[in-house]
């Protein structure tokens, strides 16, 4: 019986996670919506990573996106963004509205909607890793929504002001994240030193 449970539940489990990534081909890249997904980030620059999606036909009045950065040991102080960090949580952009530059080939997915967000990076000093976090609710509904489109879902913008190029030194911090989920991205090795 036990057996019989587990099976039905696998089965509603891939009927659900079948009909739920049926709609639109979601992807991660480094500085516009088609841009690469392996990028060496310049010490002192910012790196801006965006998520976007094509192909999608179904109407919505929402979405979320989750990532988690993390690599093998733990993620290092420079791509924590929290209080305690190198690099503090002011040194991270969330946005669910594309950059100026890119808005015009990667519209928002949303439109011109009023929305309410609900935007999160945490880092968990016990697995190691930090979770990023960008819903969109837009109540009102999208109307139209063009498969062939590209639209833009969440933006991260990585300011890594205080990275310098160089392998890690005892006291210092190594920033080499690895997002997961989306796609995987390992930078060059960076030495961050702290402020003060």
């Amino acid at each position: 019986m036990k057996v019989t449970r587990f099976f039905v539940s696998l089965l509603f489990l891939s009927a659900a996670a079948t009909s739920a990534f049926a709609e639109g081909a979601v992807s991660i890249n480094w500085d516009t919506c088609t841009g690469p997904i392996n990028k060496a980030i310049a010490p002192a620059g910012v790196a801006q990573s965006n998520i976007s999606v094509i192909g999608q036909t179904v109407l919505t009045t929402g979405y979320e996106i989750n990532i988690l950065v993390g690599q093998p040991g733990g993620l290092h102080d420079a791509w924590r963004f929290d209080p305690a960090g190198c690099q503090g949580s002011a040194f991270l952009t969330m946005d669910h509205l594309p950059p100026a530059a890119i808005s015009k080939a990667c519209p928002a997915f949303q439109g011109t909607l009023q929305s309410l967000q609900i935007k999160d990076y945490s880092y968990d000093p016990v697995l190691g890793k930090a979770r990023g976090v960008i819903s969109d609710a837009y109540p009102a509904g999208q109307t139209t929504v063009n498969p062939a489109q590209r639209y833009f879902l969440a933006g991260f913008k990585f300011d890594m002001t205080f990275g310098v190029n160089g392998p890690s030194d005892p006291g210092q911090h190594v920033r080499r994240p690895r997002y997961r989920r989306v796609h995987s991205h390992y930078p060059r090795q960076l030495r961050v030193r702290c402020p003060g």
